[in-house]
C-alpha cells in the first residue's frame, strides 16, 4: 500500500509507503548447495510482517529528497533497470542485486540529491544489526551504534537514435559496515577480529536498440561488479552481465526475454589461510515473461549453476521453474 500524502492535501511534497508481506516455503534454495538463493522470493515461511514502512519528503528547491523509516536498501542502492526484481525479472539472487553489497532491511535514512539531470547522489545509513522480518527497532536504538553507510554516484546518459533516445544509467558506489568481523587467521593461534568491513560496486544498464519510441520495445544490456575486503569474506569479487529484450516475438509486444550470467570469485586470503580447495561459482539464467493479460504474467525460468557452493562437492546444478504473478 502506497500513499501520496500531497494528493490528499496532508503534507505538500511528501509521500509514505507501508508494505505488508507474508512468505510461505523455502522452495529448493537449501537443496542446491549454491552460495546464494536460486529463488530470491523463497525466504522461508514467515508470517505477516512489515517489509517497508517509510516517510519521504521532497525538497524541490534543492532537488533533494529525504527518506526515513523502516527501509529496504534493495530499493535504494545498486538499482538496475533490467536486473533488480525477483518478482518481474531474474529469480537468482545474484542477478537481482550484487551479493557483496550488504543491502540492509531495517531502520535507516537515505538522502537523494539530483543537482543536474545527468547526475545523482545517494547517501544512506542503515541499522547494521537489523534482522529482516524481526522487530525493526529492536536493535536500531539499543546496544552498539553500528550503522552501515552507503554512498552512490549515479550518471544518466541518453544516446540519440532514430526511434528515440536510448536511456542508460551508470552507478558507482561504496559502503562501510562497522561491525566487528573475524579475519582469516594466519595461524591456528591467530583469531583476530577487525572492526569494519568495506566494499565497492558498479551497476549499469543501457538501452541498445528501440523498435519504436512510444512502447519501450527493444534490447537492453546490464552489468555489475563488486569488491569486498578479502580479509574476512569468503568471496571478495563479483561480476554479472546480461541482456533483456522486450517484444522480441512478433505480436507479443509486452513479453520480456532475459539472459544473465554471474560469477563469484573466492577470496585469495581465504584460500591461502583457511581452505585452498575453495574455487568459484558461476550462474546462468534464462527467463521469458509471458504477459497473458494486463494483470497476469507467467514466467518460465531455467538456471544452470557451475560448481555450486564453490567447493567442488557438486559439479553443476540445473533448475527449472515457473513464476506466476497476478497484480490487481
Amino acid at each position: 500500500m502506497c500513499t501520496q500524502s500531497a494528493k490528499v492535501g496532508l503534507i505538500p511534497n511528501a509521500e509514505a509507503l507501508l508494505h505488508l508481506q507474508a512468505n510461505w516455503g523455502d522452495g529448493i534454495n537449501l537443496r542446491t548447495g549454491a552460495l546464494n538463493q536460486v529463488n530470491d522470493d523463497a525466504d522461508g515461511s514467515i508470517g505477516g510482517h512489515v517489509a517497508q514502512f517509510w516517510y519521504r519528503h521532497h525538497f524541490p528547491r534543492y532537488r533533494a529528497s529525504l527518506t526515513l523509516g523502516y527501509l529496504d536498501y534493495q530499493t535504494i542502492a545498486d538499482r538496475n533497470a533490467f536486473a533488480n526484481s525477483e518478482d518481474k525479472q531474474f529469480m537468482h539472487q545474484t542477478l537481482d542485486n550484487n551479493p557483496l553489497v550488504p543491502l540492509r532491511i531495517g531502520m535507516g535514512a537515505s538522502l537523494a540529491l539530483k543537482p543536474v539531470e545527468w547526475y545523482s547522489l545517494i547517501l544512506g545509513l542503515a541499522d547494521g544489526q537489523a534482522v529482516p522480518y524481526k522487530g525493526g527497532v529492536s536493535k536500531a536504538f539499543h546496544e552498539e551504534d553500528w550503522y552501515t553507510s552507503y554512498l552512490e554516484n549515479g550518471f544518466h546518459l541518453d544516446v540519440p537514435s532514430e526511434s528515440g533516445d536510448l536511456s542508460g544509467n551508470y552507478r558507482i558506489g561504496g559502503f562501510y559496515d562497522p561491525g566487528p568481523r573475524k579475519t582469516f587467521p594466519k595461524s591456528e593461534r591467530d583469531g583476530r577480529t577487525r572492526a569494519g568491513d568495506y566494499g565497492l560496486y558498479v551497476s549499469l544498464d543501457q538501452e541498445l536498440l528501440r523498435e519504436r519510441s512510444e512502447d519501450g520495445q527493444g534490447l537492453g544490456v546490464f552489468a555489475r561488479f563488486g569488491y569486498r575486503s578479502p580479509e574476512n569474506n569468503k568471496t571478495s569479487r563479483f561480476w554479472s552481465a546480461g541482456l533483456s529484450y522486450k517484444g522480441l516475438v512478433p505480436s507479443r509486444d509486452a513479453d520480456v526475454l532475459g539472459l544473465g550470467f554471474s560469477f563469484l570469485r573466492s577470496s585469495h586470503l581465504y584460500r591461502r589461510r583457511v581452505d585452498d580447495s575453495l574455487e568459484n561459482e558461476s550462474v546462468y539464467e534464462l527467463y521469458y515473461a509471458i504477459n497473458v493479460t494486463d494483470w497476469l504474467v507467467v514466467t518460465p525460468d531455467v538456471q544452470y549453476i557451475d560448481n555450486p557452493g564453490a567447493d567442488g562437492a557438486t559439479g553443476h546444478s540445473i533448475l527449472a521453474g515457473v513464476r506466476v504473478r497476478m497484480s490487481f
